[in-house]
C-alpha cells in the first residue's frame, strides 16, 4: 500500500507546532512501519542531511509553487490527478479539494478562527473557515489533538463524533530534559547571550498573536516585580498581527528593561532558555493543545497556565491555573510558586508524573492504525 503525505510543515526551516508535529510524525512512521510505501509532497525540498536518515520505503516528491497559499489546492490536487495514492495524510488543516483518495485523514488542530475571528486577517480567516469546513465534509476520518479540540469541531462544523478519533500530541523527550551538568557550558552561553541568570527569569514561549494573551502576562509581571524586584520577564516568538500591541505595551512598562523579547530562536537556544527558568508562564486564551506545557514539565520546570481551552486537560496537575484574564490572579500564582519551594516541587513531581502520558512514539502509533484501517 502505498500512503501518501504532505510532508511541507516538516520541510520548513523555522519549526514551531504543526511543523514539529509533521517532523516527529515522520520520523516514527520510519521506525514503525516498513511493510508500506511512502510519498512525501513537499512544497520545498528536504535538506541532503535530513534525507540521509530516512528509510527506503520513504521517497520525496517536490511539488514548486510561486506562492505559500493554496499549493493544497493547486501543485498537490494536479500531482493527484496523475498519480493516487492509497490513502492520504494530511497533517494539518488544508486538503486537497475534489481530487484526493476516498480514505483520507486529516489532522485538524483546533478551530481557534472562529471564537477568536477578530484577531485573523479576513483573508487568513476564510482560508481557515472554508478549507476546514471541506475537511470536515470529505475526510474519511479526523485526527484532533485534544478531547477539547475535538468538542470544539463538533460544535462549530457539526460533525458526527464517529469521525473523529483524538491522538495525543508527543514531545522530544530526549531533548526536553532538565539543566544538568551535561547542559551547564552550553546553557552559560545561551544565556551570556540574553544577560541572564539562571532561575532568576519568567520564561513563555508564544508568538506575538492577541490569542496568547501576553498583555496579561506583562501587568501581572509588574505586580510580580513588587515581591520579585531582579526578576526578569523572557518572550520567545514569532512576531505576528499583535506585534505592535505587545511590544508597545512592553515599552510602556515600568519595568521593561527588565522584559526581553528575543523573538524566534532555534530549539537549543529555546530549550536551554526553558530548563533554566524559574517559571514556565502560559497565559493563553486558546490552544488546541499547548505543548509548551508538557516541553516545561518535563525539563522540571513548574508551570503556571491559563485555566482555559485544553491546558487543563494536558497540564494536569502539574500546573497552577489562573483565571484567563486576571493579572492579579496570574501574578498571586507564579508568585507562589516562587515563594514556596514545596509548592514549586510538587507541580515539578506532578509535572514529571504528566508527562509519562505523552510521546510521538504513541502519537504515531495511534495515528498508523487510523491510517492502515481495514486494510
Amino acid at each position: 500500500m502505498t500512503i501518501g503525505i504532505d510532508a511541507s510543515p516538516a520541510a520548513r526551516k523555522e519549526k514551531t507546532g504543526v511543523e514539529w508535529y509533521t517532523y516527529h510524525l515522520l520520523h516514527e512512521f520510519m521506525k514503525q512501519d516498513t511493510d508500506n510505501e511512502y510519498t512525501l509532497y513537499t512544497s520545498q525540498p528536504f535538506s541532503d542531511e535530513e534525507k540521509a536518515t530516512w528509510s527506503k520505503h520513504f521517497k520525496e516528491k517536490v511539488l514548486r509553487s510561486p506562492t505559500k497559499w493554496f499549493w493544497s489546492s493547486t501543485c498537490l490536487l494536479w500531482e493527484l490527478l496523475w498519480s493516487k495514492p492509497d490513502r492520504l495524510f494530511i497533517p494539518s488543516d488544508a486538503m486537497p479539494p475534489l481530487v484526493h483518495p476516498s480514505y483520507t485523514v486529516i489532522t485538524i488542530h483546533d478551530v481557534a478562527f472562529i471564537p477568536y475571528k477578530k484577531i485573523y486577517e479576513w483573508k487568513r480567516y476564510q482560508y481557515l473557515y472554508w478549507t476546514t469546513w471541506y475537511a470536515t465534509k470529505r475526510a474519511h476520518t479526523i485526527l484532533t489533538i485534544s478531547e477539547f479540540s475535538k468538542q470544539e469541531i463538533i460544535k462549530y462544523y457539526h460533525v458526527d463524533p464517529s469521525r473523529i478519533t483524538v491522538v495525543y500530541n508527543g514531545y522530544d523527550h530526549e531533548t526536553y530534559v532538565p539543566a544538568s551538568l551535561t547542559t551547564t557550558i552550553a546553557d552559560a552561553l545561551v544565556l551570556k547571550q540574553w544577560d541572564l541568570t539562571a532561575r532568576n527569569y519568567i520564561f513563555t514561549i508564544a508568538p506575538l498573536e492577541k490569542k496568547k494573551n501576553l498583555p496579561t502576562l506583562i501587568d501581572a509581571f509588574a505586580i510580580i516585580k513588587q515581591s520579585f524586584p531582579d526578576l526578569q520577564l523572557v518572550i520567545t516568538g514569532k512576531a505576528r498581527l499583535a506585534k505592535e500591541e505587545v511590544l508597545g505595551k512592553i515599552a510602556n512598562s515600568p519595568y521593561k528593561d527588565d522584559i526581553k523579547y528575543v523573538g524566534w530562536i532555534d530549539e537549543e537556544q529555546k530549550i536551554a532558555l526553558l530548563r533554566n527558568a524559574a517559571v514556565f508562564a502560559f497565559p493563553s486564551f486558546y490552544e488546541g493543545f499547548g505543548l509548551p506545557v508538557i516541553e516545561a514539565q518535563s525539563c522540571h520546570i513548574p508551570v503556571v497556565c491559563a485555566n482555559a481551552a485544553s491546558l487543563p486537560e494536558v497540564g494536569g496537575q502539574g500546573a497552577l491555573y489562573h483565571e484567563v484574564a486576571s493579572p492579579e490572579d496570574l501574578a498571586s500564582k507564579v508568585i507562589a510558586v516562587l515563594s514556596d519551594t514545596s509548592l514549586s516541587q510538587y507541580l515539578i513531581q506532578k509535572g514529571i508524573e504528566n508527562v509519562k502520558r505523552f510521546s510521538w512514539g504513541e502519537c504515531a502509533r495511534k495515528t498508523l492504525e487510523v491510517l492502515k484501517a481495514g486494510m
